[in-house]
């Protein structure tokens, strides 16, 4: 694989650690889609790209906007933050496949067995509640919905808890910068 071809997939997967969403999410993510200039650097995911069909606005702590930024910088006039690479027939970006397989190779360089990409989701998920961030707000990071029989979020949980949501994806960050400095 190519130089770029290594930079993206890992740079997706970072991304898939520091903001929570989904594979497909990440490695299809257009330069469109992001605000990165500014006091309150955004990812707007279309409703197109999005398993609810309800577009879902990620606010960009840090680490996630300075990946963001080198990646739109290495991928030249493609519509995508990570490209497919050169004679790629499926995608226009690049193939989750890739990501998937760069993140295997790093567990069993671990000596893991068993977590998959979807595993990140979750990791993000149980940290959340770990550092107390509400529920509404862990649901809001990971683009869930309440469930319809939950009456006190489905009626009088409306709004978004935006600054929330970045300030939980800000101490997520801090915590993976804790953990890697040991």
């Amino acid at each position: 694989m190519n130089e770029m071809g290594d930079a993206s997939t890992a740079m997706a997967l970072k991304l898939l650690v520091l903001t929570g969403k989904r594979l497909s999410e990440v490695a299809a993510a257009k330069k469109s889609e992001l605000r990165l200039e500014g006091s309150d650097p955004r990812w707007a995911i279309g409703n197109d790209r999005m398993k609810s069909d309800d577009e879902h606005t990620v606010p960009l702590a840090p680490m996630a906007l300075a990946l963001f930024r080198h990646a739109c910088g290495l991928s030249g006039d493609s519509e995508y933050v990570f490209p497919a690479r050169p004679g790629a027939k499926v995608y226009g970006h690049i193939d989750p496949l890739a990501v998937t397989r760069q993140r295997a190779r790093i567990i069993a360089s671990l000596g893991i067995v068993g977590p998959t990409t979807h595993d990140l989701r979750t990791t993000i998920s149980v940290a959340a509640r770990h550092m107390n961030v509400a529920t509404d707000v862990r649901r809001g990071l990971l683009s869930h919905k309440a469930k319809p029989d939950d009456l006190v979020d489905s009626v009088y949980g409306v709004g978004d808890p935006w600054h929330e949501r970045r300030a939980a994806l800000e101490a997520w960050e801090a915590r993976l910068v804790a953990i890697v400095a040991g």
